[in-house]
């Protein structure tokens, strides 16, 4: 009889694409908020400070966009930290010992199948 294993139960996944875009919309809606502020603190720390020949709104959205990025990459940084790591990694070596072990199990089962057999058939010609 082969060994029957009761899958698992696993947590659905199907919501996670819609939590990354939600959180990407957060995230676009933080950064735009800070931008502006960003474009007035570097104006403050540098008197100097142009971009070239780029509009204020320009500026402005450039400046949301690495704020965007930064806070992408860290809550990115956060997530795969926070992640459950799989326990269920197969590599090669264990499947050729696994590989190994049925082919061992299905040769003893056929020993004691022929063992078995064999008893019979000594007992059969016994009880004739």
């Amino acid at each position: 009889m082969q060994d029957y294993r009761v899958p698992e139960k696993r947590k659905r996944r199907g919501m996670w694409p819609v939590y990354g875009l939600l959180m990407a919309l957060a995230l676009g809606a933080i950064s735009y908020v800070l931008g502006p502020m960003l474009v007035t603190y570097a104006r403050r720390q540098s008197a100097s400070f142009s971009i070239g020949n780029l509009t204020q709104q320009q500026v402005e959205l450039l400046f949301s966009g690495i704020v965007f990025l930064v806070l992408l990459g860290v809550v990115t940084l956060l997530l795969a930290i926070a992640v459950p790591k799989n326990k269920n990694n197969i590599t090669d070596k264990d499947m050729v010992k696994r590989k190994e072990q049925m082919a061992a199990e299905e040769k003893m089962r056929k020993k004691r199948a022929l063992e078995i057999d064999r008893k019979l058939r000594e007992q059969n010609r016994r009880a004739e």
